[in-house]
């Protein structure tokens, strides 16, 4: 959550201290490198399957999102809100993508993508959470009014991230 890989380092130097009588603790290795791979192509697959999974148990979804900055790259994290009877409303981090123009435009087409790749039903989708900019709410050509013209009772949220 948050730490880099290269703290996985001190992560197995600790645990090789803590089980310093253990074959198999000595012989332990996941450096930064390791623990990316790991990291994106082991478990986010597997946790993302897992989310689809539930979403399409589920009737309805919404979306929020937020262009940030990092360096010179333009991210926009997709954050799905659904409810299971299992764990009542849930919050998942549906995928952060990479999207270098900020035009309403770009950022449907982006998100059409992304329910496209994931096979989700764009009409079961009930509302989007954004900032409350002209790219996204604006009255003529916004994310919204683009969407709102594909589903029709669309609700604008707040932006939750």
């Amino acid at each position: 959550h948050g730490y880099s890989y290269i703290s996985q380092s001190c992560t197995v130097d600790l645990l090789k201290k803590i089980f310093n009588e253990s074959e198999i603790g000595q012989n332990i290795s996941c450096g930064k490198t390791k623990a990316r791979e790991l990291s994106v192509n082991v478990l986010a697959p597997f946790f993302t399957s897992k989310i689809i999974q539930q979403i399409a148990q589920s009737s309805f979804y919404s979306l929020s999102f937020d262009g940030s900055n990092r360096g010179t790259i333009k991210m926009f994290p997709f954050i799905i809100n659904y409810f299971t009877i299992q764990c009542g409303i849930v919050r998942s981090a549906l995928e952060i993508v990479e999207q270098p123009r900020e035009t309403a435009q770009n950022i449907v087409d982006t998100l059409r993508d992304l329910l496209k790749k994931h096979n989700l039903d764009i009409q079961k989708l009930t509302s989007i959470g954004a900032d409350n900019t002209n790219t996204n709410y604006g009255r003529n050509h916004s994310v919204f009014t683009i969407l709102q013209l594909e589903v029709v009772n669309l609700l604008k949220g707040d932006n939750i991230i």
